[in-house]
Formats: structure tokens, C-alpha cells, sequence
């Protein structure tokens, strides 16, 4: 059964003790809490860890309006983007990069003097049905440790509940880590040092 937002909301609920929530929209300070933190943690939760199930591989387009200093070329930043992983460059060494702001409108970019630019990254993934099931549980483990103060206002909650995100982000690093890609042929720093 796929996953659903007020499901892994009402995880986190249960795992501080607390009734479930049915919508954002209720009236209660736990539906005003989840609603408040849900992004956010969600978000946070998948920069924690180059999770397989958010990996994308993006052809970047070029700002040509942009000049940076000390580089050749600048490029926009994908607009799912959360974690910037590496440049895919098929086994080649990777070049010198970096994420700025830009300097003519608001956002992010990123310069280097690669030519024609192919991004790895974490994107961020919205609908909680493509969640893997490890990575749900850390996130609802992580959301409870936020809404343990504001729900519970004991502060030992919290802190037990971010010891096992902890212990359940591990897990799920070790698991997540020996999914692997299916072209054998690709090779990056990145992959190397998860080996």
C-alpha cells in the first residue's frame, strides 16, 4: 500500500505516544504542527542521504547572461534540486565545481569550465508513494523528533526520538548504499567511496 503524507504523519504521531491526525486541516495543534514541519523535515530528510529512489541524472542549461568570475560557464540550477551530488563525466575526471547564487535574478547556479554540464542529484521527491519504506520510516522518525517539543514539550523525547532517526538513517544508509546502478560502465568518485 502506497504511503500518503497524514500516514507518515500519524507515524511520527504514534511513535511520541500521541492520537492520529486525519487531515492538515483539522483543528488540532497536532494537524497545525505536521502541516507546518511536513516539507521542510521531508526535505531535510532527503538531503541527509543520496537515497537511490531520489537520484537524477539532468543535462544542465546554460545561463549564457551569466559571467562568474573564475569560471567558463554557469549553469542553472535544477528546480527539484536539493543536493547537488556530482557531474556525471562517463569514468572521466570530475571537474572543478561550485553552487553560487546568481547574480542577475534570484536562484541558484552553477559554475564550472565543463562544458555541456550532466548533473547527479538528490531531487526532491513529493509524492510520499515513491518514498522507499526505509527512508519513510527515518522521516517519520525525524518529523517526530521536531514535533516532540511543540506536542509534548519534554525535550528527553526528542532527543530519543532524533537518537533512533539516527539508528534508522544508518540502516537505511546500508541498505539504500547496495542499491546500485545498472550501468556498470559508470564510474565516479562518489560511488567509489560508498564501495
Amino acid at each position: 500500500m502506497a504511503l500518503n503524507s497524514i500516514q507518515i504523519c500519524n507515524m511520527a504521531l504514534s511513535h511520541l505516544g500521541l492520537p492520529r491526525i486525519s487531515s492538515f486541516a483539522e483543528s488540532t495543534k497536532a494537524a497545525q504542527e505536521c502541516d507546518l514541519m511536513f516539507e521542510n523535515i521531508r526535505d531535510a530528510t532527503l538531503r541527509a542521504f543520496p537515497w537511490t529512489f531520489a537520484r537524477k541524472v539532468a543535462k544542465l542549461s546554460l545561463l549564457s547572461d551569466e559571467d562568474p568570475p573564475d569560471y567558463d560557464f554557469a549553469y542553472a540550477y535544477p528546480s527539484d534540486c536539493l543536493y547537488a551530488l556530482e557531474f556525471y563525466m562517463g569514468g572521466k575526471q570530475q571537474p572543478i565545481w561550485e553552487v553560487r547564487a546568481q547574480t542577475l535574478c534570484p536562484g541558484k547556479m552553477i559554475v564550472t569550465d565543463h562544458e555541456d554540464a550532466t548533473l547527479i542529484y538528490t531531487a526532491r521527491i513529493t509524492d510520499p508513494a515513491y518514498f522507499d519504506p526505509l527512508f519513510a520510516k527515518a522521516f517519520s522518525y525525524h518529523l517526530a523528533s521536531e514535533l516532540a517539543q511543540p506536542l509534548t514539550k519534554r525535550t528527553n523525547i526528542q532527543e530519543a526520538m532524533l537518537q533512533v532517526y539516527d539508528r534508522v538513517l544508518a540502516s537505511a544508509r546500508a541498505v539504500d548504499a547496495n542499491e546500485g546502478w545498472a550501468d556498470d560502465s559508470f564510474s565516479s568518485d562518489f560511488l567509489e567511496a560508498r564501495s
